[in-house]
């Protein structure tokens, strides 16, 4: 009687565990290190930051020709969060982040704003 309960026993654990395994829905990924330099740096050096990299602006810089300003992105954090929050642009342009871009910021934010940046 012993043997069969610990047979059942068994079933239902590796049953249990097969079913966890293929259950992804509630995994999350937010433990994935958000990259200045390969997440949000792209996003701030084209699209809409493009008046930020023509080195026309008086405005801070993110990005001059072959030059990406990492410390102006990291200084600017504040107000990217804010932006990526649903705020509209300080200079009340139209540039806004796509879910995605706001999403990556947000976390890059979140996880402190890190220059990973190595000359």
């Amino acid at each position: 009687m012993k043997k069969i309960f610990v047979i059942i026993l068994i079933g239902i654990w590796i049953l249990g565990a097969n079913a966890c395994y293929k259950n992804r829905d509630d995994v999350s990924y937010d433990f994935i290190a958000i990259s200045l330099t390969n997440d949000v740096a792209p996003i701030l050096t084209s699209g809409g930051c493009g008046c930020h990299n023509n080195g026309t602006t008086r405005q801070f810089l993110f990005s001059n020709k072959d030059t990406v300003f990492y410390e102006t992105m990291v200084a600017k954090a504040p107000m990217l969060l804010k932006m990526a929050n649903g705020e509209k642009h300080p200079a009340e342009g139209s540039v806004f982040f796509t879910p995605s871009q706001a999403s990556l910021v947000k976390r890059w934010v979140e996880q402190g704003a890190k220059n990973d940046h190595v000359p």
